[in-house]
């Protein structure tokens, strides 16, 4: 298993079909459950894939070339592989790592001094595992989530802890809404903790807000199923897709923390996996039918709109971190496979590379935290120690300043 792969068990039922289809529950004989859902009052609930606005042809897209600036990461972890869920999420102060033979358990220590601060565990259910740690201040928001097999019947768990005393804190989902089963739906941009809940029994998702341990819907989306969000000042952007049919086309929405919604892209494809807004400008990328792993990044603002890649962003990958929008990117470099992070500001005359992988190794989504971007780089397998990795982490602020 490569190296941010999720565990076998939970996407073997996925292997040949699109990640929307997977989420939607399709490969999975388990009924939905079945209860009374609360009223959620004024929560605002957006329409999906109504009637597509007016296209309008955009002017010629201007294709903004690369340029070598590669940065200087800092290595924090060197070892086993960690799967997907396994992998740190470095902060300003902290990093956790998993328990290489539990997933149940992880500690987390101070990113500069290395010293352990607390010991995480969930209870040893052999169908749930500890799925995700995110760092605010020092608070940790610890992720308990259900295997993808019982995604149709069980639900996410989120809790606080308080690194300072150990104490920890279930945070309770909106009235009327479930945590989503899916564990890198919560995300954190100074400060502000966002997560994805769902309605019990369809799964329509819910964006939520986190506030110390209490948790308010910001809106829903009807007849629609979401895996993905991205945060970034003042807005949230979520993947969204027809819960009754999978193989239409994805939308992404943006959504501000009050409530606004509106579609991001152009629908020019039929398939938008990421999206941000950034200085007053749209980055977001998207590609043909058929296609997933890989996608074109675009930019509109100002008036201009811009081709920032080819055909080789990894669908899925962009992240805003500090004062930039960065994804990964991938191309042949004497012959052998390569991977790249890419990073743009609104107003750059280029895309920065600004770390490239050895031919032959392979490279994680960058994630971020507090501005810290984090990211996991692995050779191929070996028959002799596996699949080895290191993880490393870049101060955005450090690179904004420049």
């Amino acid at each position: 298993m490569v190296a941010w792969a999720r565990k076998g068990r939970l996407m073997a039922a996925c292997a040949v079909l699109t990640l929307a289809a997977c989420a939607s529950g399709k490969t999975s004989g388990v009924p939905s459950a079945s209860r009374s859902i609360p009223s959620l009052g004024d929560v605002p609930t957006v329409q999906a894939f109504t009637q597509a606005p007016p296209f309008v042809e955009p002017h010629t897209r201007t294709v903004i070339e690369d340029v070598e600036k590669l940065a200087h990461p800092i290595l924090i972890y060197e070892g086993k592989a960690p799967a997907e869920y396994e992998l740190p999420i470095v902060s300003s102060r902290y990093y956790a790592l998993w328990d290489t033979n539990d997933v149940h358990r992880a500690s987390i220590y101070e990113r500069d001094t290395g010293n352990l601060v607390r010991e995480v565990s969930i209870p040893n259910d052999a169908r749930r595992y500890l799925g995700r740690i995110l760092f605010t201040g020092t608070d940790a928001f610890v992720v308990d989530s259900p295997d993808l097999a019982d995604r149709n019947t069980e639900t996410g768990k989120i809790s606080r802890l308080d690194l300072l005393t150990g104490a920890s804190t279930e945070v309770a989902p909106p009235a009327g809404l479930d945590w989503s089963y899916l564990p890198e739906t919560i995300a954190e941009h100074d400060g502000t903790i966002v997560a994805m809940a769902q309605k019990p029994g369809t799964r329509e998702p819910c964006l939520a807000k986190i506030e110390g341990t209490t948790a308010s819907a910001i809106t829903c989306w009807s007849g629609s199923l979401s895996d993905r969000l991205s945060i970034m000042p003042g807005h949230v952007s979520s993947l969204v897709w027809p819960s009754d049919d999978p193989d239409l086309c994805t939308q992404l929405h943006l959504t501000s923390l009050e409530g606004k919604t509106r579609e991001m892209g152009d629908r020019r494809h039929c398939r938008s996996y990421d999206g941000v807004t950034l200085h007053g400008w749209d980055v977001w990328s998207s590609s043909d039918v058929g296609v997933i792993s890989q996608s074109t990044v675009y930019a509109d603002g100002s008036g201009q709109h811009l081709q920032l890649s080819r055909k080789n962003n990894q669908s899925g990958s962009m992240a805003v971190c500090g004062e930039a929008t960065y994804w990964k990117t991938g191309f042949h470099s004497q012959g052998k496979r390569t991977y790249a992070l890419m990073r743009w500001v609104p107003g750059m005359e280029n895309v920065e590379m600004i770390f490239r992988t050895e031919p032959e190794f392979l490279l994680s989504p960058p994630r971020c935290n507090e501005g810290i971007l984090s990211f996991d780089v692995a050779r191929h397998y070996d028959p002799e120690f596996g699949t080895r990795s290191r993880i490393y982490y870049l101060d955005t602020r450090e690179l904004d300043r420049q």
